[in-house]
């Protein structure tokens, strides 16, 4: 992916471009410096913004294995998902023959007969259950708007809903990575204020990205609650030569069921 990786924060993890609105917080200061032997310290510091009240509500996070993100297609077939060269039994059919037509109807996708509604960007309505192609089929989601463009969450089988107390602090460490190939960075060791984080929730995700340079990139995520007020520091590890980017952002929830994404930031790894 040359010398920079596209990252983004997907919904329930991780990957979406920065966001320009900022509510309670603003984007994160990172800083990371490398200790040898491949291993880089990260350290995010992240404070409301003054005179803001932080929501205080649970902050809900799907998690989905696969993020897809590309050119709508006209047709979605199994064996070429998304045009990124994975293969999928997305209706759980036991083959690998499905198409089906694709299409926005009244801002929502449409995948044959099922309905992907969108879930916007910046503010996230996270369904308790997601559409699933079929009784044993993917759960999908829509993150953002149903556009020439789409980023889709795919899970095989039923979703996976969390659902953790805020505010929560989101971290990406994004690799690029070959289709089939093991995640190469291991990140861990995480420590909020000088102390172990408490109720952490991590995550691995493949990420496709089309574009100029289409290609693969392995997402590690974790969610990392925070106090609400006063300035918040979280440190961690990243253990592993080669390139990637880290990025944070502050997700808050201001009413059941819906996450909203503060500002983000992003530097490449050292």
């Amino acid at each position: 992916m040359g010398g920079q990786i596209r990252w983004w924060l997907i919904g329930g993890w991780l990957l979406a471009p920065l966001l320009a609105q900022a509510q309670a917080y603003g984007a994160p200061e990172i800083s990371a410096f490398g200790v040898g032997d491949g291993r880089r310290m990260i350290s995010v510091r992240v404070a409301p913004v003054p005179r803001t009240e932080v929501p205080a509500q649970p902050v809900p996070f799907t998690l989905e294995g696969l993020a897809l993100a590309g050119r709508r297609p006209t047709t979605l077939t199994e064996r070429n998902v998304l045009g990124s060269g994975l293969s999928f039994d997305l209706d759980g059919d036991g083959t690998l023959k499905g198409r089906w037509p694709v299409s926005c109807v009244e801002g929502a996708l449409q995948i044959g007969p099922w309905t992907v509604p969108a879930l916007g960007l910046a503010r996230q309505v996270v369904p308790a259950e997601a559409p699933r192609l079929g009784p044993a089929g993917a759960s999908v989601l829509l993150y953002g708007d149903c556009g020439d463009q789409v980023l889709l969450g795919v899970a095989a089988g039923a979703l996976t809903r969390a659902q953790l107390p805020g505010p929560v602090l989101q971290i990406t460490v994004v690799e690029p990575i070959d289709l089939k190939a093991k995640f190469r960075l291991v990140v861990d060791d995480f420590v909020v204020n000088g102390q172990p984080a408490t109720g952490l929730q991590t995550a691995e995700v493949r990420s496709w990205t089309e574009g100029a340079k289409p290609g693969w990139v392995a997402v590690h995520l974790a969610l990392v609650p925070i106090p609400p007020t006063g300035v918040q520091t979280v440190d961690f590890r990243v253990e592993g030569a080669g390139p990637g980017v880290v990025s944070a952002a502050v997700s808050t929830s201001n009413e059941a069921g819906v996450r909203v994404r503060e500002r983000s930031a992003g530097r490449p790894l050292p």
